[in-house]
């Protein structure tokens, strides 16, 4: 996995994950909340950035190191982030791979949610589920999750829903789950069902090669599918590959609808995107981040 910038880390220090509904706790979080009775308690320090309130500026920590830090206390909620990659075979593929991608991506995530005080767990799905942290709090275990995301491994088809029922229990369920996938799953819809279900706020990332859209092949080919390792011999010419491609744009916009009709938030992207892009824009945008 490539380092996050840390220009780009700065960046998501100040971001938090939207809670999807306001519900009653017990617990003290990070999020502000509307409801009466919670105490206000201290929870960390970031650096100052414009905007922040100058009144939770410490000033004991700028005399020391002649920098601007503010305190994060405030009168909110707690919330559970799950982010769960796909590391089924499909996912070495490209150039980058999906996989090294999806690492990055995930490791900003899980950097957002732990940077803002929300109770944070990673996972791999392919045939089964695979939690790869405890359940985490606090910016002091960002190390703990990139380094566990460095460990990563693809291998083994894709059986996403029978992988997410797994995320169902009653201290598995989650507010906001982002699963990060190619979709490449005969049974994508019932695992994007699946993901509706097993939270609050179901995200879906499809991540694509540009191949996987519109392989630059032209001739005859044996190709070997990544997982189960059956082969096809094609001959393949530019009408065909023009028809390819547009199939799988039409896929694409047959699991945004699907995605839409099971209430799960669905982003396409694809591996030439830069990643601070994709999460600076278009996850505000679409209301998961802010």
């Amino acid at each position: 996995m490539v380092p996050l910038p840390p220009k780009l880390l700065e960046s998501l220090a100040r971001l938090s994950f939207r809670l999807p509904t306001v519900r009653l706790t017990s617990d003290q979080g990070d999020r502000r909340s509307a409801q009466r009775g919670n105490s206000v308690e201290f929870s960390d320090y970031r650096e100052y950035g414009p905007g922040d309130d100058f009144r939770h500026i410490d000033w004991n920590i700028y005399s020391r190191l002649d920098r601007l830090f503010v305190k994060m206390f405030v009168e909110e909620q707690n919330q559970t982030v799950h982010v769960l990659l796909d590391s089924s075979a499909s996912m070495e593929m490209g150039e980058p791979s999906k996989m090294a991608y999806a690492e990055q991506l995930a490791a900003a995530l899980g950097y957002i949610a732990l940077s803002s005080g929300d109770r944070t767990r990673l996972a791999t799905a392919s045939t089964e589920l695979r939690w790869r942290t405890p359940i985490r709090r606090g910016r002091r275990y960002t190390g703990e999750l990139l380094r566990t995301v460095r460990k990563l491994e693809t291998g083994g088809m894709t059986q996403l829903a029978h992988a997410l029922r797994r995320t169902g229990g009653k201290h598995e369920r989650a507010d906001t789950t982002v699963l990060i996938s190619d979709l490449f799953d005969p049974q994508w819809r019932d695992a994007v069902n699946t993901l509706g279900r097993r939270a609050t706020r179901g995200v879906l990332v499809h991540l694509l090669a540009p191949e996987d859209l519109s392989p630059n092949l032209v001739g005859e080919y044996e190709l070997e599918d990544a997982e189960s390792g059956e082969r096809l011999l094609l001959e393949l010419d530019g009408p065909s590959v023009a028809e390819y491609h547009r199939r799988a744009l039409a896929w694409i916009d047959e699991i945004q609808r699907y995605a839409a009709s099971c209430g799960v938030a669905c982003f396409h992207l694809d591996t030439t995107r830069p990643i601070g892009d994709f999460l600076l824009n278009t996850l505000r945008r679409g209301g998961v981040l802010h």
